[in-house]
């Protein structure tokens, strides 16, 4: 846990300019240190607890750290040259490893309305984000900046003293603006970096949105991320999450249908191993009806892993002809994996569709059966059955550079919990 002189360093390294906004961080500090980490006596984190962050004595670096050669290379391997890239290293944007395309993204100091509440059951994890957050990273596309690239964010922790890192983004789309982004959370070592991201996204009328998140931090790292769409009129949005790395990771995502006539394909993949721990939270919130959300989650658990899905569905009084699916399939490769499943469905208006769904269960005997029959040995049969249990959900994206990548990094991940 950060000290109070840590802070204190953080503040006169980096003050603000609003002294509202300084006042709002230093309160922010005081409610982490009354209000402590998550424990399981947190109704929405009753699967979880992040108190053995307590004895971790993490570090905040003040500055951007130099990278080793090797670091550089391997980071240049992780990016793709028909992408636009922008990395972030221990915190900070890498302008060697980025593409210099000022125009896209800017470095735009913290104000007070970054302070402002937001994602209720996050706050605690929230407080300590915003205590240590002097600026935040912008990206605004305009139908006249428009491009057809995919745009990557690469965020990446060294292999040095464990790190606390808290990247803050927003990203802003214009009206009829079509665009593809990935977030690719990545580090290496056994340092125990503890991530603690948050980005919001807004839709303008008519933009279309396919989004993938990446969260595969070596083993002994703690991830906590909070994505929060705002959807307006006629907007489109298409986002799979895959939760493969880390010893603990809790996503928070959230959808707000602003506008009427939207659309939201909220799709996630979890594949742990040993004694991985990953909790996912999602918050469809139907304000505007004559909306359309899906949710579809799949995990697979092996050895003794541990996978929550929590999916809250709330649809308001004047929401009506909204539309809402949840799914939700774990697929079991150990006896002593766990999995729990959790919807909830908040409804207030009675002309709507909703709906949910959860299914646990092992290998299909048979299939196993066929493939063990015809020579090929249970490892590989199980490999081959896993990834045809997941792999479906790379079809979710039109982009085939999306595809390809959802496609190579999970037989990547199947691979190492599968030997």
């Amino acid at each position: 846990m950060m000290t109070k002189e840590q802070f204190l360093e953080f503040k006169h390294k980096y003050p603000l300019y609003s002294a509202r906004a300084n006042s709002l961080r230093d309160n922010a500090y005081d409610h982490f240190v009354t209000d402590g980490f998550p424990t399981k006596k947190d109704e929405a984190w009753k699967y979880t607890s992040l108190t053995h962050l307590k004895e971790s004595n993490f570090q905040f670096a003040l500055d951007e750290n130099g990278l080793s050669h090797e670091d550089m290379k391997w980071i240049s391997n992780q990016l793709d040259s028909n992408s636009i890239n922008f990395v972030f290293t221990n915190g900070y944007l890498n302008r060697t490893l980025s593409d210099d395309i000022e125009d896209l993204l800017k470095a735009q100091e913290m104000t007070v309305e970054d302070f402002q509440p937001i994602a209720e059951t996050e706050q605690k994890v929230i407080s300590w984000s915003r205590a240590f957050s002097n600026q935040k990273y912008v990206l605004e596309i305009s139908k006249k900046n428009q491009t057809a690239k995919v745009i990557q964010f690469t965020f990446f922790q060294s292999n040095q003293a464990a790190l606390f890192v808290n990247p803050t983004t927003e990203i802003k789309l214009g009206d009829d603006t079509s665009t593809q982004i990935i977030f690719n959370y990545l580090s290496r070592g056994n340092a125990g970096h503890f991530v603690n991201g948050h980005t919001t996204i807004h839709l303008g009328r008519g933009a279309d949105l396919q989004f993938l998140q990446m969260q595969n931090e070596a083993a002994l790292d703690t991830h906590v991320s909070r994505l929060i769409f705002n959807l307006s009129n006629q907007s489109r949005l298409t986002t799979l999450d895959l939760a493969l790395g880390g010893i603990l990771s809790r996503h928070y995502l959230q959808v707000n249908f602003n506008g009427e006539q939207a659309h939201a394909g909220v799709y996630g993949v979890i594949g742990l191993g040993g004694k991985q721990h990953s909790d996912h939270y999602t918050f469809i919130n139907h304000i505007k009806g004559l909306n359309n959300s899906i949710q579809k989650y799949k995990s697979i658990l092996a050895d003794q892993s541990y996978s929550i899905f929590r999916g809250r569905v709330r649809i308001e009084k004047d929401a009506q002809k909204a539309n809402s699916e949840q799914l939700n399939n774990s697929l079991m490769l150990s006896r002593e994996a766990n999995v729990s499943s959790i919807p909830q469905l908040e409804i207030y208006a009675d002309d709507v569709k909703a709906g949910h769904g959860s299914t646990v269960g092992q290998l299909n005997k048979e299939e196993m059966f066929y493939f063990l029959s015809r020579g090929i040995d249970q490892i590989t049969a199980t490999k081959m059955l896993a990834y045809g249990f997941v792999m479906e959900m790379a079809s979710v994206f039109e982009n085939l550079n999306l595809k390809e990548k959802v496609s190579s990094v999970l037989n990547e991940k199947l691979n190492g919990m599968l030997k």
